[in-house]
Parts: C-alpha cells; structure tokens; sequence
C-alpha cells in the first residue's frame, strides 16, 4: 500500500504522519493487491479539512471530514472509507457465487 500525504497551511510533524499511516493501514486488510491512498490535510476558515482518496478494487472512493481536531477528523474520514471499502468488498464476493 502506497501512501501520500499532503498538508497544506501547516506543518506536517513526525508524530501525525506517523498517526495516519497507522490509522490508514487498517484499510490494506480489505484490498486485496496494489492500492494507493492520498490523504490531504488542509487548514481552512472553518477549521481543519482532511481528504482521503482510496483507489483499489477497481474503484476510486473518497471520504472528507471538516472540524476542529485533526485526529477526530482522520478517525471518521478512515471510518467512512472503511464503510465504503466494506460495501464494495462485499459486491464483489457476492457476484462471484
């Protein structure tokens, strides 16, 4: 699994990047094969702004997240990508029986 992140208005320090590569891994038990993830950070007028794009499972999924803290913020874009990944997994193993 390949992971880009972006931080755009602040600093990205060692500890956060360290925190969504680790809240991101979780995605990897539901694909299967090559999968990259791009997660932007961004720091807006009405507070923090974290993206993830997901592209695996022949798909592109996307999860965005806006509030004050930034780690509440990945949690639930992570949450709702792993809804998502969940879903479509679930697509493909029901046409295949």
């Amino acid at each position: 699994m390949q992971i880009h992140i972006t931080s755009r208005g602040h600093d990205l320090s060692d500890h956060l990047q360290s925190y969504i590569e680790e809240k991101v891994q979780k995605l990897a038990k539901y694909s299967h094969g090559n999968c990259e993830v791009h997660v932007v950070m961004e720091r807006g007028s009405p507070g923090q702004i974290v993206e993830i794009t997901f592209y695996g499972l022949h798909k592109t999924m996307h999860g965005r997240e806006l509030g004050d803290n930034v780690r509440g913020c990945i949690d639930k874009a992570v949450s709702k990508l792993e809804a998502q990944i969940r879903k479509q997994k679930e697509k493909l193993t029901e046409r295949r029986v």
